[in-house]
């Protein structure tokens, strides 16, 4: 099975990037350690479609461990080991990054791995990876994979070759309307056809969403007002 059916209310009109990345993660007759870097403008809804899939019960099944990391720059390395050895940033505090990365290997050593680093690559970032990641996140065959988030394509083009681009567009004005009544469990046209004021107030509505380039998470925001 390599499509995944996502109810979340604000992940709409990403069926397409959903399916591609599922394909993916599942991708049978590639048993090699993949990297994949997922980006987009902030608020273009990288976090929330990758965190869909990644809790999907289909996912879950697929992979022996699965890690999702959020972490600053500075800390990058600190907050992977802590997350894939289970130790506390106390005991790695003193530790340098190429000390770590041994320490990850061997607690990932035989496993089928899904590591989301969920950090806006930056360049800066790429170097790091690049320079520590065939050390810390060893290839087995077995199907593992690393899924990284960026606000910057040309970032992943620093990580090396062979490392796969997802890049979300922007959702079309049909998508962002649909999107908008979505997370708003409204009936448009029966809003519309109950009194005037209603129709007023959803038609501007309709015409600030299809009109401007709203994020997804301008979109959701605006709901909550």
């Amino acid at each position: 099975m390599d499509t995944i059916t996502m109810p979340n209310k604000q992940v709409f009109g990403f069926d397409e990037d959903l399916n591609a990345l599922v394909k993916w993660l599942k991708k049978e007759n590639d048993p090699h350690r993949r990297i994949m870097c997922i980006a987009g403008s902030c608020g273009a809804g990288k976090t929330t479609l990758v965190k869909k899939i990644y809790n999907s019960p289909d996912i879950q099944e697929h992979f022996h461990d699965r890690f999702w990391v959020i972490s600053g720059e500075f800390n990058l390395w600190k907050n992977i080991s802590s997350k894939v050895t289970r130790s506390s940033l106390e005991k790695l505090e003193q530790m340098a990054d190429e000390d770590m990365c041994p320490k990850i290997s061997s607690a990932l050593e035989g496993k089928s791995y899904l590591i989301v680093l969920d950090i806006n690559l930056t360049n800066t970032w790429a170097t790091s990876i690049k320079l520590h990641i065939e050390k810390a996140f060893p290839d087995h065959k077995n199907g593992s994979r690393i899924a990284i988030t960026s606000n910057h394509i040309e970032c992943a083009s620093q990580l090396g070759e062979g490392v796969e681009v997802r890049e979300l567009g922007l959702l079309s004005w049909e998508e962002r309307w649909n999107l908008f009544l979505n997370n708003f469990d409204y009936n448009a046209e029966a809003a519309k056809a109950s009194n005037e004021s209603s129709s007023k107030v959803l038609n501007a509505l309709e015409v600030t969403v299809r009109k401007h380039w709203i994020l997804p998470s301008e979109i959701v925001n605006l709901v909550a007002l």
